[in-house]
């Protein structure tokens, strides 16, 4: 069986090496819009070359700020006219076609037959074929992007100087020295990498060895959001087939809501490590922080030196809170796919109706935070799927059901009311948790609809990921 893995490290380039890998992020990050303006005129009749385009941007350049903005709500007039009047699509561009114009685009513009020719062909012929790609699956199953109400569909959009990133091929990155210390036998930290056009070796964090006999397939490199640099290495290895498990081992989760995320049909309530809770006491250290900048940011200049300070500092808590929430998340999965072979779910999707205590919000961050807790459950039902097929495992998905909430686990009656997280029935007078109720009737639902299957009776487990 094949396995693909990530494998990810930071970077520590010099202030030189920095400025090039920004410069060379800029020119991905230009290119690629100037092909999706590209395909957004495939409507007119005369379609123009990149080089066209690249002209006209510099004539543009040249504008004043009112006739800038007239000129933007102008073309956007144009392209949506021609959308609702349903006119055809008269050019058909693909990414093939892209590339030899931008052949010839670089060699009349200086500044980008200076940067790698590789990286900006892959954003090309990679990013925006898979954006595109992306597009197209969900107009075909009527999969939304979560939070995003203005483009549910994940329509390609050009990209923000804060997107920074740089594809590379196999053949492009080249690994020069590899850390001792992944080897436990010395205090060197660093490996080190070469990039095309680069002319001195990047310091790279490698805390973990590649596996021996794995094939190092594509890289990129990616700035953050706190300012530093990461690469991350898709690795491919040819291990065992998994073998055929006849009575697995079954555990039903679905969310909870704080202090735990997860709650099992088991009793078991996750994350319960204790150094879990400490996280959670830190991760509302940081919202209070961050709160407090939020606050004071309002009171300042937009755009100010210190305006621009806070929304940097607000910037390194969120992204120290989601690698934080993501290393947990991974620590909880790597547990659940050890000690379990088969685990239930349901496809849970994020209500759209507004609940009383996001009133207090802002439209905006109400489908922030909708986006945010999505993003969450999708990422931990990924890492379940791909965890539990490495082991031979399987993942069920059962698709939700309300039911599940408003109704009691040992007397399926729907006389409930649920207060605190508890649920009272008044028909066999049973008090749970709400959310271990919920897993209960999911479990029973599973077995309902696969009466052929068969279990591996466990216990309910208190103390699975103690220790």
């Amino acid at each position: 069986m094949k396995q693909t893995r990530g494998f990810r490290f930071r970077l520590e380039p010099t202030h030189d090496q920095s400025q090039s890998l920004a410069y060379l992020a800029g020119g991905c990050r230009y290119v690629y819009n100037l092909c999706l303006e590209q395909r957004l005129l495939c409507r007119d009749e005369m379609l123009p070359t990149l080089l066209d385009l690249h002209e006209k941007r510099e004539d543009i350049a040249r504008m004043s700020k009112e006739e800038f903005i007239e000129y933007k709500k102008q073309e956007k007039r144009r392209l949506e006219q021609q959308i609702k009047d349903n006119l055809p699509i008269l050019h058909k561009i693909r990414s093939t076609e892209q590339s030899s114009q931008f052949t010839i685009l670089r060699a009349n513009v200086p500044w980008l037959a200076e940067l790698p020719f590789s990286p900006i062909q892959n954003t090309i012929t990679q990013d925006l074929d898979r954006a595109y790609q992306n597009f197209f699956r969900r107009a075909k199953s009527g999969l939304k992007v979560p939070g995003s109400s203005k483009n549910p569909l994940g329509f390609p959009q050009k990209r923000r100087p804060s997107k920074a990133t740089i594809p590379f091929k196999p053949t492009d990155i080249r690994i020069m020295r590899e850390s001792k210390k992944i080897n436990q036998d010395s205090d060197d930290y660093f490996s080190a990498i070469r990039i095309p056009k680069m002319s001195d070796w990047i310091n790279m964090r490698q805390d973990r060895p590649f596996p021996p006999e794995a094939k190092i397939g594509s890289a990129r490199i990616q700035r953050e959001p706190d300012g530093h640099w990461y690469i991350s290495f898709v690795v491919a290895e040819e291990v065992e087939d998994p073998i055929e498990i006849a009575n697995p081992k079954t555990i039903a989760i679905v969310r909870a809501n704080a202090p735990h995320f997860y709650q099992s049909s088991h009793g078991l309530q996750l994350p319960n490590l204790q150094e879990h809770f400490k996280l959670r006491e830190n991760l509302r250290k940081l919202d209070r922080r961050q709160a407090k900048l939020e606050r004071k940011r309002k009171r300042q200049k937009a755009h100010s030196n210190n305006w621009r300070k806070n929304r940097d500092l607000i910037f390194k808590l969120q992204n120290k809170r989601t690698k934080a929430l993501d290393s947990m998340r991974h620590q909880i999965t790597t547990k659940l796919s050890e000690e379990f072979d088969s685990i239930i779910i349901e496809d849970y999707k994020i209500a759209e109706t507004v609940t009383h205590r996001q009133k207090i919000h802002t439209k905006k961050v109400v489908e922030e935070l909708k986006r945010q807790k999505q993003l969450a459950w999708n990422s931990f039902k990924l890492q379940l799927a791909y965890k539990l097929e490495w082991i031979g495992g399987s993942l069920e998905v059962l698709p939700e059901d309300g039911a599940r909430r408003n109704q009691c686990s040992h007397c399926h009656s729907s006389k409930i009311h649920t207060r605190l997280g508890l649920m009272h029935c008044d028909n066999c007078n049973v008090e749970l948790d709400s959310a271990y109720n919920q897993a209960n009737n999911l479990m029973q639902d599973f077995k309902r609809l696969n009466p052929d299957m068969s279990f591996e009776t466990t216990t309910p487990v208190a103390e699975l990921i103690h220790g």
